[in-house]
């Protein structure tokens, strides 16, 4: 006899609720726009560091 659709074939895999499911896109975009601010303000400074760091 075999289990119906759907049903839970595997008894220790974690549940996803549907709150982590709709938060994931909304914390994956944070990421993402953070990584970008971080990148530009790095870039924006530089010239400032390396003229501290006496790279140039």
């Amino acid at each position: 006899m075999s289990a119906p659709l759907g049903s839970n074939l595997c008894p220790l895999r974690p549940r996803v609720t549907r709150t982590q499911i709709r938060s994931l896109p909304i914390v994956l975009t944070l990421v993402y726009v953070l990584d970008f601010l971080d990148r530009n303000i790095l870039s924006i400074l530089a010239e400032d560091i390396e003229a501290d760091l006496g790279l140039e």
